[in-house]
């Protein structure tokens, strides 16, 4: 299960906690480059600081805020493919069964 406050609040006694993350400017490149694959106009600045935005209001919530689980470990996954995130967390889930 996936999202900003699973590990934090919906379920904050999970026996793996992965926090996924990467630099804002290649977070930005993602969106800017998905938002093409779909059409959808606007500039990477401009997906840059909607990144920025999100993130401020994200990390800013009284209820759900983004942050690192206690626990958590943090996968930087700035120079990964999908499929290198894939193998990287199922690595950490088979290593936490042991």
């Amino acid at each position: 299960m996936e999202g900003r406050d699973i590990t934090t609040v919906v379920f904050p006694n999970a026996q793996v906690k992965i926090y996924l993350d990467a630099d804002i400017e290649e977070r930005a490149k993602r969106r800017f480059k998905e938002n093409q694959e779909k059409g959808i106009e606007g500039s990477y600045e401009q997906v840059l600081e909607n990144v920025k935005m999100r993130d401020y209001n994200d990390m800013h919530k009284p209820v759900g805020a983004l942050k690192i689980a206690e626990g958590a470990i943090v996968v930087d996954t700035t120079k990964m493919t999908i499929e290198e995130v894939k193998e990287k967390v199922k690595e950490i889930i088979l290593e936490r069964r042991k």
